[in-house]
């Protein structure tokens, strides 16, 4: 499936570029990226503003899609692919920096509660389990890129088998409740 939504289409159609070009750089800056910015978690917002649009734009391309289950595998699988076209993105999810607004958390849990109710998502998976999803996808992509920079599908195929009803036994664990979500996300290296 190919199509474009302010960028350059992958495989599921998603991708941007960042266009820094927007910005006001600071005067007195000796080099690098000068971005105007009071804290670091807005130097990052400023920095991946079109990775969170795209991101947003790729969930409601998902949840309008027919086929609840295709539309989860399409919205994970296109943030994936920003993920191994962008390291430092990638990099950033490792950290869980890219969670997201409330509006990002609200459009990925009615992806997911869509997916359920079709009968096509494990009912026990939660908005929180998608965090382990990204962190093991960027891990791979992280230890592969340069080796083998498309594995990361392989990788995921796996989980997304995993997270099908068919393949639904149950877990040894329960799942971790949003607070030690991100706290786990807080604490990653």
């Amino acid at each position: 499936m190919r199509a474009a939504i302010g960028g350059t289409a992958l495989a599921t159609g998603w991708a941007n570029t960042a266009d820094i070009s927007r910005t006001r750089p600071r005067t007195g800056c000796r080099k690098g990226l000068n971005i105007p910015v009071a804290t670091n978690s807005e130097l990052v917002e400023a920095v991946f503003e079109d990775r969170v649009v795209t991101v947003a734009e790729l969930a409601e391309w998902s949840l309008a899609m027919d086929d609840a289950w295709e539309g989860f595998v399409v919205f994970i699988t296109g943030v994936c692919e920003l993920q191994a076209a962008d390291l430092g993105y990638n990099d950033l999810a490792i950290r869980g920096g890219t969670a997201g607004t409330d509006t990002g958390y609200a459009l990925m849990r009615q992806i997911i509660e869509r997916a359920q109710e079709s009968g096509a998502l494990r009912d026990d998976v939660t908005l929180e389990d998608m965090a382990f999803v990204i962190w093991g996808v960027a891990a791979t992509v992280r230890a592969t890129f340069r080796v083998a920079p498309g594995v990361w599908r392989w990788h995921l195929a796996l989980t997304l088998d995993g997270l099908h009803v068919t393949a639904a036994h149950p877990l040894p664990t329960p799942p971790m409740p949003p607070s030690q979500t991100r706290t786990a996300m807080n604490d990653c290296p």
